[in-house]
């Protein structure tokens, strides 16, 4: 629910009520993006993204790179998000899935850290049209 135009409230997992001002030029929630990210959070919308590169586990600060914990993706080629491999079905690691397009839904965010984990959505076809997949749920 939009508070007012473009500032969404969200709570986070630790229950802090959060207002996420996606309208304010120089904010770095803004735009159109956040938007769409305050809307899945909300309402469980349907989002589009790309796979961007593995996640690693660290050890002593270090990535670890025998251990992949997930993915980053991109929404809208702006906004990075964490996406688990338990929450993808892109979970073997050794095929090569940065580039694909994928649909995702806000597991969890955190407006006070910006931390974004996601969900993916199965969908039949590759060519998936996003708003379609949104009418259907």
């Amino acid at each position: 629910m939009a508070v007012k135009k473009g500032v969404y409230e969200i709570t986070n997992n630790e229950g802090a009520i959060c207002y996420v001002d996606t309208a304010t030029q120089g904010k770095k929630t803004y735009g159109p993006t956040w938007a769409k990210i305050c809307e899945s959070s909300q309402s469980h919308r349907v989002l589009e993204a790309v796979i961007d590169r593995l996640q690693y586990r660290s050890m002593n600060g270090e990535p670890d790179k025998s251990r992949p914990t997930g993915f980053v993706v991109k929404i809208n080629n702006e906004v990075e998000a964490f996406l688990p491999g338990q929450l993808s079905s892109c979970n073997d690691y050794i095929i090569d899935n940065v580039g694909e397009r994928i649909a995702v839904m806000v597991d969890s965010f955190d407006p006070l850290s910006l931390s974004l984990v996601m969900r993916e959505i199965r969908v039949a076809d590759e060519g998936f049209d996003i708003d379609m997949v949104n009418e259907a749920l």
